[in-house]
């Protein structure tokens, strides 16, 4: 008796390589509302994942997915240590300037 493969004889359509993300939306938000530079650069290589997919680069299109997401990333964790110094700066400085001081 012979075995059949994945896909044989269920008349499956096989299918190819899926478009990998683009993470525009995301980087728009990361660029208004935490970093912008980081969100900027982020969205010219979310651009550039389609581009590269319509002119058949998968390769070009998958590594331009990879640098947008963590671009986006980057801009996040770049907001988030901004705040976090900010914060750092407030408790340390910030609270004991000379208008809050009573002699």
């Amino acid at each position: 008796m012979a075995t059949s493969g994945p896909g044989q004889g269920r008349n499956e359509v096989p299918t190819g390589p899926t478009k990998p993300p683009s993470y525009l939306l995301s980087s728009i938000f990361v660029t208004i509302l935490c970093c912008a530079p980081f969100g900027i650069i982020a969205i010219i290589y979310g651009l550039k994942v389609q581009t590269r997919w319509s002119s058949g680069d998968e390769r070009g299109s998958v590594h331009a997915s990879d640098m947008a997401e963590k671009w986006m990333y980057g801009g996040i964790g770049a907001a988030f240590l901004l705040a976090v110094a900010g914060a750092i700066w407030w408790f340390a400085v910030g609270r004991f300037n000379s208008e809050n001081v009573n002699y």
